[in-house]
């Protein structure tokens, strides 16, 4: 009587080999640096949020400084009394030194369209004068 099927060694070098072309289909495809890229720039929507909540919770200036692959967060009234420093990997702002500071009552000195540079696309971060709101285009 003849049996019909796969034995297990041959389901598992099927599924091993299908795994491998998978793996390389997603290097390949720039797959993982885009999902990267839009992580990094959640992050920096997240820090500036941070910032402007940061000081119209305590009454102080908030200072957001972004520079090359670098966000930082500066809470000061004269002392320094909070700073926070972010890395970013998969995008960059250009070289130029660029602050902007949140008010205690919301509002932006620096507000402005600051440009954010990923490996395959250019993003835009808007800032928004009076209410302080951020968005990427």
């Amino acid at each position: 009587m003849k049996k019909r099927g796969f034995t297990l060694i041959e389901m598992i070098v099927v599924i091993s080999i299908i795994s491998v072309i998978a793996s390389i289909a997603l290097i390949k495809g720039d797959f993982l640096n885009k999902k990267q890229e839009k992580n990094e720039i959640q992050i920096v929507l997240e820090e500036l949020n941070h910032a402007k909540e940061k000081a119209m919770a305590t009454g102080k200036d908030s200072v957001v400084t972004l520079k090359s692959n670098t966000i930082t967060i500066r809470l000061n009234d004269g002392n320094l009394d909070y700073k926070d420093s972010i890395k970013l990997e998969y995008i960059r702002f250009s070289n130029t030194k660029k602050e902007i500071v949140f008010k205690k009552n919301g509002s932006v000195v620096g507000s402005n369209t600051y440009s954010i540079y990923g490996k395959n696309r250019e993003y835009s971060l808007v800032i928004s004068v009076v209410t302080g709101s951020c968005r990427i285009e």
